[in-house]
């Protein structure tokens, strides 16, 4: 089969993208898991290889998102006993402050710049 005909079966960018609904990644990360998987099932097939199946391309993106996800920001336990921990996001903010906080930023507000 030429090369061409074999880029040809890969899967739009559209596709990969539905089947990785409901992933918790925006959707711009979730377009750039899609991209990469058929970028490198491309280059597979340019090195002469067989084409990778849509279900190979699509796990291939399920897995960079996974990577992608556990690499954000996530809750953790301070087991350190440092209470100000520069590793750990410095120090919890009371819930009442990040409340008003919240609400001022999510307005307008009488704040001045020098």
């Amino acid at each position: 089969m030429p090369s061409e005909d074999a880029r040809r079966s890969l899967p739009a960018v559209e596709r990969v993208i539905a089947e990785l609904a409901g992933t918790s990644l925006p959707p711009a990360l979730v377009a750039d898991c899609a991209r990469r998987a058929i970028d490198a099932a491309r280059a597979r097939i340019d090195a002469g290889h067989d084409p990778s199946t849509v279900g190979d391309i699509v796990a291939a993106a399920r897995s960079d998102a996974e990577d992608i996800a556990s690499a954000l920001l996530r809750r953790v336990i301070n087991a350190t006993g440092v209470i100000i921990h520069t590793n750990l996001g410095r120090s919890p903010l009371d819930v009442g402050a990040v409340g008003a906080g919240l609400e001022i930023a999510t307005g307008y507000s009488n704040l001045e710049y020098r």
